[in-house]
């Protein structure tokens, strides 16, 4: 269950951290 639950999560966690990431990088040219 707590796999599952992992599993479906981790995707949207990372889009939003690589979202952030790159308009981060785009802040700082």
């Amino acid at each position: 269950m707590t796999l599952f639950f992992s599993l479906l999560i981790f995707p949207i966690i990372t889009g939003i951290v690589l979202k952030c990431f790159s308009h981060w990088l785009d802040g700082k040219d």
